[in-house]
């Protein structure tokens, strides 16, 4: 289907003597890595396009490819988003794990934080075909994990959280945060599960910790959190190690498990949590004033 939609739009660019301009903005995934640019070079090629004449416009903020590439926040991020009211306390617990559709990577997360599922505010809803194809893309994972694995999927969605969204409510921002305010209030740290490990796509699950003044492990690309960094937010390298940004996949999350095992014996997070909160309210003010929109 892409194919036959760039030809028609390739062709009407030769026809009235422009250059291609094509808008990837609500993808964050990478076109090399989901096989997209092979057919955007073979298109051009059929219709005598040059392809470092095609601008595209993608919210990948890693993405190089031989033609003019403009990356671009989606524009929904771009609706700032400010809690009205102050949800009421409930049980305090040291974790926050929320997932939409699952994928395999936040399945596998999902799986090793249950060693502390009485301290993780967790939701794993539906998502994907889990077939072959699927279970295979946890290769690096023991047995025994790939085995949990397969057997959470057979009973979802997992949650301990009081909401019951419907579908769109996954994609109508803010109705994809709103909900959460009551659990981030009453967490310490959100592991959070980005939606592509090999790009930088930062979508309102890196924004929802931020909104909610609370400090987060981003399971990401590999310098997502270092890009976060170069556009003005803070993050937490002086309580444990950040060093987990440069890795990606099963690496990075074993990094990630590392720092939420030192966590978990922690005696007083919430005084984390306090001593943080300038770095809190500074990232969620530069949220807010969009001054990060620029870079």
């Amino acid at each position: 289907l892409l194919a036959i939609d760039l030809k028609k739009y390739f062709e009407r660019c030769v026809q009235n003597k422009v250059h291609p301009n094509i808008d990837f903005t609500d993808e964050g995934f990478g076109l090399y890595a989901n096989g997209a640019w092979d057919i955007i070079v073979q298109t051009a090629n059929e219709c005598n396009i040059n392809v470092e004449d095609i601008t595209i416009h993608i919210s990948d903020m890693f993405a190089e490819y031989p033609c003019k590439t403009v990356a671009l926040v989606n524009d929904k991020w771009l609706q700032v988003y400010q809690p009205k009211t102050e949800p009421e306390e409930t049980t305090f617990k040291k974790f926050g794990h929320f997932v939409g559709r699952v994928s395999p990577d936040r399945l596998a997360m999902h799986v090793q934080l249950m060693k502390y599922k009485d301290d993780v505010w967790y939701s794993l809803w539906h998502g994907y075909d889990f077939n072959d194809k699927f279970f295979a893309r946890l290769d690096g994972l023991d047995k025994a994990t790939v085995q949990q694995c397969k057997d959470v999927v057979t009973r979802l969605p997992q949650v301990n959280i009081f909401e019951n969204p419907s579908q769109n409510d996954f994609y109508d921002w803010p109705k994809q945060v709103e909900p959460l305010h009551r659990y981030y209030k009453n967490m310490f740290v959100d592991i959070v599960s980005e939606t592509d490990l090999d790009t930088c796509f930062t979508t309102e699950k890196t924004l929802r910790p931020i909104i909610f003044r609370t400090p987060f492990l981003l399971m990401a690309g590999k310098g997502t959190l270092q890009k976060l960094k170069d556009i003005g937010f803070k993050t937490f390298d002086s309580w444990w190690s950040e060093d987990y940004d440069n890795f990606t996949h099963l690496d990075r999350m074993q990094k990630i498990l590392d720092i939420v095992e030192w966590i978990s014996v922690q005696y007083n997070v919430r005084k984390f949590k306090e001593e943080m909160k300038d770095i809190l309210d500074y990232n969620y003010n530069h949220y807010v004033n969009q001054e990060w929109i620029p870079y």
